[in-house]
């Protein structure tokens, strides 16, 4: 191969250089080269234009690019949630708080760190009152009963987790 075709900065476009793009010193130029290259498609290389990219791949693009949007979207909520309880669920004024009329199960599950299986079997299979965001007296209100039996019945069924786990 001459000499100048080795020494050739990288200034054509990458039709007529390929060949050579894999034994040229990666110097600064070449480094712009392959950003270029990388950025534009190959479409365009340091200037030099080629056919613009029909329509449908503009949209195509365009579809892509908001589907990534959207997922990032998503990736921040929802990581941004994920932070913010488990840095709730550290901080330990929110853990073993004496049991209330106006926590959840879930709640209780969270703050005493047992297995749901043990409210849940405590409180009988089925809540009666709906959703797992039902408060202790709601539910106690739904069965009848004062909801200090309610919170009685929690703290026997925890401490014996606790016997049988420590």
């Amino acid at each position: 191969m001459p000499q100048d075709k080795q020494r050739r900065h990288p200034t054509r476009t990458i039709s007529e250089d390929w060949p050579q793009v894999r034994h040229w010193k990666f110097d600064q130029g070449s480094a712009l080269l392959a950003l270029t290259i990388a950025a534009r498609g190959a479409t365009r290389v340091m200037g030099k234009d080629q056919a613009e990219p029909d329509h449908g791949t503009k949209l195509l693009r365009y579809a892509l690019i908001g589907v990534l949007c959207i997922a990032l979207a998503f990736i921040g909520v929802f990581g941004f949630r994920a932070v913010a309880s488990f840095i709730f669920w550290q901080d330990e004024a929110n853990q073993f708080q004496p049991i209330d009329g106006w926590m959840s199960p879930r709640y209780v599950v969270r703050s005493w760190q047992v297995p749901p299986k043990v409210v849940s079997d405590a409180l009988g299979d089925r809540i009666e009152g709906g959703t797992p965001r039902t408060s202790l007296e709601e539910i106690a209100e739904a069965r009848g009963v004062d909801v200090e039996e309610i919170i009685a019945i929690l703290e026997a069924a925890i401490a014996a987790h606790q016997a049988k786990h420590p």
